[in-house]
């Protein structure tokens, strides 16, 4: 904004020792007029060109050439002078790896966690089963039924 401003405003002027960068000397000496009323549309379209084989060329960014209003595609995107400026990040090697031993560290815990679980449960039905035994045995002796859910239950041992 401040270089848009800066080159169509002939009453702003900066301090040199700000204005030494190469994008900034670099979209000043683009826009060398400051009559922009009376150029065409071929002028305009080249100025856009040149800026999105910088981008693409310079700075290694997409830049997705559309004319219609795009929505933001949010942190991975801006829009700049109509174009939309996706930014692509190359994973290396390493960070591959990495990312892979993360998802194996994580199948694996949920691994562990499947089996944990179900040892418990069979834990839990194996002591549920031995103490409705000695329950049975112990204080129901005397209504021995073979029958019963309780004497069911119990032979699960």
């Amino acid at each position: 904004m401040s270089m848009r401003y800066e080159a169509f405003n002939p009453n702003f002027h900066i301090d040199q020792a700000e204005s030494r960068s190469k994008l900034r000397s670099w979209f000043r000496r683009q826009v060398d007029g400051n009559n922009f009323n009376c150029k065409d549309e071929t002028v305009a379209l080249g100025f856009k060109s040149e800026i999105q084989n910088f981008l693409q060329k310079s700075l290694h960014l997409d830049v997705d050439n559309q004319t219609e209003i795009l929505p933001s595609s949010g942190p991975h995107g801006i829009r700049f002078l109509g174009t939309l400026v996706k930014r692509n990040v190359i994973e290396s090697p390493a960070v591959r790896a990495v990312h892979k031993l993360k998802e194996k560290v994580k199948l694996f815990t949920l691994q562990r966690q499947e089996a944990w679980d179900a040892g418990t449960v069979r834990i839990g039905k194996k002591w549920l089963a031995h103490g409705l035994k000695k329950v049975k045995e112990s204080e129901i002796k005397h209504m021995a039924d073979s029958s019963s859910v309780l004497s069911q239950i119990s032979c699960f041992c």
